[in-house]
C-alpha cells in the first residue's frame, strides 16, 4: 500500500491490512486527530483531543483542540481548527506542530510546547497525508497527496520549510532509523512499454540528514541527493499494495532494513518477497514467499513475517477446501532460516510483537475472530478465550506484558501476555479512544459522547485510568 493511501492512519484504512499491526497508540507519536483520537505529548504527558463544541453564544459549532494536564486536570485551549479538516498533531523538538487542511491545501502551525502560543504558521500549496518524524524530531517526512506520484516532502520542524525528496522513479517509500536521522528509501521504476524487454526494478538508498543539509539539499547529476550511504539496484521487483504492502521495516538496533516487494520475474509472476539489507554494509539478501509489513523481536534477532496457504499467493489464508492454512514466519536475521508456525486465524492476519517478553499477538485483520497468543520462547500458541478482537486500537503497558485493547463496541479489554488471559474491563462508560501515560502509568480513555433528547451531544469527557486498580484516577470534562 502506498504511503499516500495507507498513512491516513484512520481505522477504516487500517482495518483489512495484514502483517504488522499499525494500530498501537504511543505517547509522542504523530496522531491523526479526527474522530476524537487521543494524542499524548510524551515530554509533558498532557493529553490532546479535538472536540466539537458550541461557542459562548450557543449558536455556532466550533472545532477546538484542547489539552488536559493529568496532574491538575486543567483544560487548555490549544488551537481553533473550525472549518479545517484532516487535522493531526506532532511533537517535534521545536514544540507542537499542528497540521490541517482547508480547500485541499494544508497549513502548518508551530506552537510553544508549554504555553501553546503560536511560534510560526506556514501555508502549503498541497495536501499532506501521513507523517514520519526523525529520531531527533528535527525532520518530518510526509507525502504530498495532491501531486502525481505522491512525492515525499521533508519539513524542517524549526522553520517549517518544505523540500521534496528528489528521485527519477515512479514512486518512493521511506522510513527513518530509530536512533539517528538517517533516511532509508526504496524507489520503484515501472517497465518502459516502449523498450522491448524492459523490466521493472527498484533502487534502495539512504542518506544522513547531516550530509543532506551540508549539501544544501541540492541533487547531483543523477537527480538524487549526493553522499548516499547506500545505493543498491534491485532488478525485477515491484511495490506491494493493498492487504500486504511495502512498508519499510527497521530493526530496533537499526542494523537491518526490510523492504517487502513483489517478484516481477516472468517465471514467478508477482510472488512476495522481502529484501533484507544490512544498513552498515549494504549487503542485500532475499527471503522468498514472505509478506509485509514486518516486525522484529525486541533483540532484533528475528524478523516476524507471514504467508498464507504456504505460498505467496494464498487466498486469505484458506485452502481450496476452505481450511485455514496460514503461518507466521519467524526468520533468523543472521541466517535467514525460516521457522514457520501455523496460525488458527482466517481472513488475513495482523500481529503485534511484545516489547518485553517474547510474544506475538495475532488477530484477524478484520477483527472478527478470537486472538491467538504465540510464545516465541516455548513455541506454544494459545487461542484466547473471550470475544473476537482486532488490533485496530490498543496500547502496550511497559514492563507489564499487557495490551489494552478497544473493540468496535466501545469496550475495553486487558490482555495479559504472561498469563495468556484476556478479560473485559468494566469502566462504567463507553470508551471511544485510548492512549497511555508511561510516567504516570495511567491509561487515557475518551468517553464516547451520547446524543441527548434536544439533538445535542453530551460534553466530551477524558478519563485517566489506573490499570493496576482498574479505577479512574480522575475524569475531566473537556469544556
Amino acid at each position: 500500500m502506498r504511503w499516500n493511501t495507507l498513512a491516513f492512519a484512520l481505522p477504516v484504512f487500517v482495518v483489512g491490512c495484514t502483517g504488522l499491526s499499525l494500530g498501537e497508540k504511543t505517547p509522542g507519536a504523530d496522531t491523526y486527530l479526527e474522530y476524537g483520537a487521543v494524542a499524548v505529548d510524551d515530554r509533558t504527558e498532557k493529553a490532546f483531543v479535538l472536540t466539537d463544541v458550541l461557542d459562548k453564544d450557543g449558536t455556532e459549532q466550533k472545532s477546538v483542540l484542547r489539552a488536559v494536564d493529568p496532574d491538575s486536570g486543567g483544560v487548555s485551549e490549544v488551537a481553533d481548527l473550525t472549518g479545517r479538516d484532516d487535522a493531526r498533531i506532532l511533537f517535534p523538538k521545536s514544540g507542537i506542530l499542528i497540521m490541517s487542511e482547508q480547500n485541499g491545501k494544508d497549513e502548518l502551525r508551530l506552537l510553544d510546547q508549554s504555553t501553546f502560543a503560536e511560534k510560526a504558521r506556514e501555508p502549503v500549496d498541497v495536501r499532506y497525508h501521513g507523517t514520519r518524524m526523525s529520531s531527533s524530531r528535527e525532520w518530518v517526512a510526509v507525502a504530498d497527496n495532491t501531486s502525481e506520484k505522491a512525492p515525499i516532502h521533508l519539513i524542517d520542524t524549526e522553520i517549517l520549510t518544505q523540500r521534496v525528496i528528489p528521485h527519477d522513479g515512479d514512486w518512493l517509500e521511506a522510513m527513518w532509523k530509530n536512533k539517528s536521522d538517517e533516511l532509508f528509501a526504496i524507489v520503484f521504476y515501472d517497465a518502459d512499454p516502449n523498450v522491448a524487454g524492459d523490466k521493472p526494478h527498484a533502487r534502495i538508498l539512504s542518506w544522513s540528514m547531516e550530509d543532506v543539509k551540508a549539501g544544501q539539499f541540492k541533487p547531483d547529476e543523477s537527480g538524487f541527493w549526493p553522499d548516499r550511504k547506500l545505493d543498491i539496484d534491485v532488478p525485477n521487483v515491484t511495490g506491494d499494495f493493498l492487504f500486504s504492502f511495502t512498508w519499510v521495516g527497521i530493526s530496533p538496533d537499526d542494523k537491518w532494513a526490510v523492504f517487502p516487494v513483489r517478484d516481477a520475474d516472468a517465471a514467478t509472476p508477482e510472488e512476495y518477497e522481502l529484501l533484507v539489507v544490512d544498513t552498515a554494509t549494504g549487503e542485500l539478501r532475499i527471503v522468498k514467499d514472505a509478506k509485509g509489513p514486518v516486525g522484529f523481536t525486541p533483540d532484533s534477532s528475528t524478523i516476524v513475517s507471514y504467508d498464507d496457504n504456504g505460498s505467496g499467493n494464498g487466498a486469505n489464508g484458506q485452502t481450496e477446501e476452505g481450511e485455514i492454512d496460514q503461518r507466521l514466519l519467524l526468520i533468523d536475521v543472521n541466517t535467514l532460516e525460516l521457522d514457520p508456525q501455523d496460525v488458527d486465524v482466517s481472513g488475513g492476519i495482523s500481529y503485534f510483537i511484545s516489547r518485553d517478553g517474547n510474544f506475538v499477538v495475532v488477530a484477524s485483520s478484520f477483527g472478527d475472530e478470537q486472538l491467538e497468543l504465540y510464545d516465541l520462547d516455548t513455541k506454544e500458541s494459545t487461542k484466547m478465550q473471550g470475544p473476537a478482537l482486532g488490533l485496530n486500537e490498543f496500547v502496550s503497558r511497559k514492563d507489564q506484558q499487557e495490551l489494552w485493547i478497544l473493540d468496535d463496541s466501545t469496550s475495553l479489554y486487558k490482555l495479559d501476555m504472561g498469563k495468556g488471559e484476556v478479560a473485559e474491563i468494566d469502566t462504567g462508560y463507553p470508551v471511544s479512544h485510548l492512549n497511555i501515560l508511561p510516567k504516570h502509568d495511567w491509561l487515557v480513555l475518551s468517553e464516547k459522547s451520547k446524543s441527548k433528547a434536544d439533538g445535542t451531544s453530551t460534553v466530551p469527557r477524558l478519563h485517566f485510568f489506573d490499570p493496576s486498580t482498574l479505577k479512574d484516577v480522575k475524569a475531566v470534562d473537556m469544556q
